[in-house]
């Protein structure tokens, strides 16, 4: 199972998200809910049969597509920190789910 190893890069990613309202302290819901999907999803790709796998995958790229573009559209406060680290962990999430598209397309 080829996706595995992404699927936990994925998830490890959401997890960050999911605390990372609180490390920096932003009032932005969607970094629980979106980083929780994410970490959740993530974990039910890498913990299941490769057959089910792509359409998931197709919605963390969407999940982690929104997280890279959100430092544009919800106001994150004072700390530039924090949207220049969605906007570098939502690209890398989105590329990782895409290569995950493909690995599971070709299977």
């Amino acid at each position: 199972m080829r996706n595995v190893w992404r699927a936990w890069a994925v998830a490890l990613i959401g997890g960050w998200f999911f605390v990372s309202a609180w490390l920096f302290d932003t009032q932005v819901d969607e970094f629980t809910v979106f980083g929780g999907l994410m970490l959740l999803i993530g974990l039910w790709i890498a913990s299941d049969e490769p057959g089910g796998q792509l359409w998931r995958a197709w919605l963390l790229a969407a999940m982690s597509g929104w997280m890279a573009v959100m430092p544009w559209v919800v106001p994150f406060g004072p700390d530039p920190l924090a949207a220049y680290t969605t906007l570098a962990l939502g690209l890398i999430g989105a590329v990782v789910s895409i290569r995950m598209v493909l690995a599971a397309q070709r299977n």
